[in-house]
């Protein structure tokens, strides 16, 4: 009888702690993980969505989280939302909801030029996994 009651315990023990792990990794990684990013990424979007669009790249170095992250932004066919953003320095590795694996924030289309990214690459040093998620896309 007390070997049922030990088993009990230990499963019930095993099973709360895989669920305390399964909460923990929920608020830790993917979207709401990187939520204070997504935040400030909003923040600089909208400031640059009220003064409009000059078709021109906008390489924000240290512009999010005290200088921790390095933002592109490019020129978007949106009319509403005239810029596409995107983290240059790093990439996302803890959300399977971001299959191109890129911090983006934008609607429609964006627009780079190969020769504008290959100069930022050499002088900025571009993660390599947005660099060829941009590469895929330049003209």
């Amino acid at each position: 009888m007390k070997k049922i009651y030990l088993i009990l315990g230990l499963s019930l023990a095993v099973f709360i702690a895989w669920v305390a792990a399964g909460i923990y990794n929920m608020f830790t990684h993917g979207e709401l993980g990187n939520k204070e990013i997504y935040g400030s990424m909003q923040g600089i979007e909208l400031s640059y969505r009220e003064q409009g669009n000059n078709h021109q790249p906008i390489y924000l170095r240290g512009a999010l989280l005290s200088g921790r992250y390095d933002l592109l932004g490019m020129s978007s066919n949106d009319k509403k939302f005239p810029y596409f953003w995107i983290i240059t320095n790093t990439h996302v590795d803890d959300d399977i909801t971001v299959p191109e694996k890129v911090y983006e924030m934008g609607q429609g289309e964006f627009s780079i030029s190969c020769n504008y990214l290959d100069n930022l690459n050499r002088k900025e040093r571009i993660d390599t996994t947005v660099y060829y998620y941009l590469k895929n896309q330049c003209h």
